[in-house]
């Protein structure tokens, strides 16, 4: 659990406090913003196991942690438009991935290895009666 440590930080654990006491119910979509600030070195890139085992997996457990049920449907996409070097070892520097689970409820996770602006990293759920943010 210490590696997930974005179920932890106080504004995510406010977030879910606040949709499972009822005040957007009934949830619809999750949407998830991860994008760093700039992409990791080369040298790096060839030992880290690419997007979706170095970045992506705190997306997908916060999806999990804040949904609450696992997927019945997943898909994915994603690109190395932004550093071509990631996608001659395999991997991508840009991806997008949706969820669904038996209740039809939908997540978004969004990843980018490079976000000119800086480090952004958003949650925000719809649902049936509004939307809230951490």
């Amino acid at each position: 659990m210490i590696g997930f440590n974005r179920r932890f930080d106080r504004h995510f654990a406010k977030f879910k406090k606040g949709f499972l006491d009822g005040a957007i119910w009934k949830r619809e979509m999750l949407s998830i913003w991860s994008f760093d600030s700039a992409p990791q070195t080369i040298e790096y890139a060839r030992s880290f196991g690419g997007l979706y085992r170095d970045t992506m997996p705190h997306d997908f457990d916060t999806a999990l942690n804040n949904k609450g049920e696992l997927p019945q449907t997943i898909g994915a996409v994603g690109t190395s438009i932004m550093e071509p070097e990631f996608g001659a070892l395999g991997d991508v520097d840009t991806a997008a991935d949706t969820m669904i689970n038996a209740k039809g409820q939908i997540a978004v996770i969004k990843n980018s290895r490079r976000a000119g602006y800086g480090c952004d990293k958003r949650l925000e759920m719809l649902g049936s009666q509004g939307f809230c943010r951490p």
